[in-house]
């Protein structure tokens, strides 16, 4: 049965049904708390986007992380990440664990940075990666995240024993769902999967969004609410956590959250541990739930 974690948040798990693939909440919070946080996460959504606006003005820009590398195109929408050129590859002969960070749709890896900055001083001697997506994700999910896993294939086979830990904030989820349901562990390696406001079951806004930026037809349909594609991405991962190798599932979402359900980032798994935030818009959630997020994954370590 689905464990539910989720210490003093105004919300309850309500059980999940066969018909229903995704943990349902029922609603505790006051009026006055539900209309404030939604006020507030309208004023933190308008926040975001003059913050942006700014930045394009004044041409602010971020210094590059050697974590962001990018995929080079090997034929019509192939992608890989030259594996001569990936750390472990370069003469370096031990390794703790690899991070890997996966952006979202139309996305960055700058949207990492804080999580590079804070994990690898916490977390010496591993190996960081936060790729740049091929084309940015505006393509299948198969298309995006297969150079990602040959990527963590590649480790792996070289650190069979090593810890894995994958992130995923929005589209990016459903690509670290596609990671750990192809990806081969021959060692007893962990694997931990984290997902931020993934849209695991996809999103009723993509058919708006559609009238209003240009989608590609394959990510128009793949992210559709209960998609076939979002179903089959889910059951292969589901299978592969059948194996003896532990598997750990954490799950983050905003109530307010304006582009993904929360019933949707929020899919059924044995084990799971669910986290939910008040009053922040999509974009924001990485940043809210950072320090959660190493509380949740190193519990003996944290302060």
């Amino acid at each position: 049965m689905t464990s539910i974690t989720a210490e003093n948040l105004p919300l309850s798990a309500a059980p999940v049904s066969p018909s229903k693939p995704f943990i349902a909440f029922k609603e505790t919070r006051s009026l006055l708390q539900r209309i404030w946080h939604v006020v507030h996460a309208i004023f933190q959504f308008i926040g975001y986007y003059l913050y942006k606006a700014v930045s394009v003005f004044f041409k602010i820009t971020f210094n590059a992380h050697p974590a962001f590398i990018r995929p080079e195109e090997k034929d019509n929408q192939e992608f890989e990440y030259r594996k001569e050129l990936l750390p472990w590859n370069k003469n370096e002969e031990t390794s703790k664990g690899l991070f890997l960070f996966v952006h979202g749709y139309n996305a960055s890896p700058e949207k990492w940075t804080s999580y590079l900055d804070e994990y690898q001083i916490k977390k010496p001697g591993c190996h960081y990666l936060a790729p740049h997506v091929p084309l940015k994700g505006d393509c299948s999910a198969e298309t995006a995240a297969k150079p990602l896993l040959e990527l963590v294939q590649d480790y792996t086979d070289k650190y069979p024993a090593n810890p894995l830990y994958l992130f995923g904030f929005s589209n990016g989820a459903r690509l670290i769902t596609y990671i750990e349901g192809h990806l081969v562990r021959s060692g007893g390696a962990s694997l931990k999967v984290v997902s931020i406001a993934g849209p695991h079951h996809g999103t009723p806004m993509v058919d708006i969004a559609k009238k209003i930026v240009k989608l590609t037809p394959v990510i128009h349909q793949e992210l559709r609410f209960k998609s076939p594609t979002s179903q089959s991405l889910l059951q292969t991962a589901r299978r592969a956590s059948l194996c003896p190798k532990p598997i750990r599932h954490f799950f983050y979402a905003s109530t307010e959250d304006e582009i993904i359900p929360i019933e949707s980032a929020m899919p059924e798994r044995d084990g799971a541990i669910y986290r939910f935030v008040h009053g922040w818009p999509h974009r924001q959630i990485p940043y809210v739930v950072q320090e959660m997020i190493y509380q949740d994954l190193f519990p003996s370590t944290a302060v």
